[in-house]
């Protein structure tokens, strides 16, 4: 008879399980905690901004005017792209826009209009490289928008007896008579044909030339210094000679041209002002009750009240 063998149980060593400390255990869990709240944590979002209910009801909507230009001429971003045909929109100005439009300072400057231009008439992007006689007009449409139609101006009219009395007048008529620029006439105004053979091409007269003009009678310098100035003018109302347009060859040019044919030259110049409005009107003296000429003058400390 077999014996059977004894089957000894191979022992079996159990996983020792570390047990973790409570600090780590809570560690852990916030780990865990901080994992879930990442993932559903929103992006800050701005708070939103207060919006002042009194200015919804102060801007107000202003008009659109075509400047006496047209826009010709406008080439380097003096106006906004999406101007056509020389309109733009003009806004009223506000309490501030009245105190730096008759600062004498930027007025002397061109800063005044610069600053002004740009809040009141956003369309206009270089105001100083305007042409003076669109200035002009747009000065009126905002005298128009800002204050309304009538304008109050004193004179005393040359009749005997008489004093100085308060006139209305009306910006509209002013706006409605003046003069568009005549594309047809554009080669013809703007070409001149000089003695010798050469042609000028000018341009209208720009704000920024009309400014430096009025420092050259108003600053206190030497003649040789005005004349500087006036041929640095000069050059930037021309726009080429003889299809040459570097400025410090215009200006070589003009200082050394003779006399007739600069004099023949500002006839020219004068020529091509032609355009723009007029700030002359009748109305009918109170002393005399005869019809009289006056004219508004167009100093912005004045003009602007």
């Amino acid at each position: 008879m077999a014996t059977r063998k004894k089957t000894v149980p191979i022992p079996v060593s159990e996983p020792t399980v570390q047990q973790a400390s409570p600090e780590e255990m809570q560690k852990e869990i916030n780990a865990l905690k901080q994992k879930v709240a990442d993932k559903t944590t929103l992006p800050d979002i701005p708070p939103t901004p207060t919006i002042n209910p009194l200015m919804e009801k102060i801007r107000m909507p202003g008009q659109t005017y075509q400047i006496p230009s047209q826009g010709l001429f406008y080439t380097n971003g003096e106006l906004d792209d999406t101007v056509e045909n020389g309109e733009v929109h003009v806004y009223p100005m506000t309490t501030i826009d009245e105190i730096v439009i008759r600062t004498p300072d930027m007025l002397f400057s061109g800063d005044s209009i610069e600053q002004v231009f740009k809040r009141c008439i956003p369309s206009v992007l270089k105001p100083k490289e305007l042409f003076a006689k669109d200035v002009d007009f747009l000065m009126v449409c905002l005298r128009q928008v800002s204050y309304g139609e009538q304008f109050e101006i004193s004179h005393t009219h040359d009749c005997e007896d008489a004093k100085s009395n308060e006139y209305v007048v009306m910006m509209k008529q002013f706006i409605t008579n003046t003069k568009q620029i005549d594309p047809t006439t554009i080669q013809q105004v703007f070409h001149v044909p000089l003695d010798n053979g050469q042609v000028v091409e000018l341009l209208p007269i720009k704000y920024t030339n009309l400014i430096k003009i009025m420092q050259v009678f108003e600053e206190d310098i030497t003649p040789e210094m005005q004349q500087d100035r006036m041929i640095d003018t000069l050059s930037g109302i021309i726009k080429s000679v003889d299809g040459i347009s570097d400025k410090p060859m215009i200006e070589e040019w003009l200082a050394g041209i003779p006399i007739k044919w600069a004099k023949q030259l500002s006839n020219a110049i004068d020529a091509t002002t032609d355009w723009g409005p007029d700030f002359t009107t009748k109305v009918k003296c109170k002393d005399c009750s005869k019809q009289m000429e006056i004219t508004i003058p167009m100093n912005p400390v004045s003009f602007f009240t």
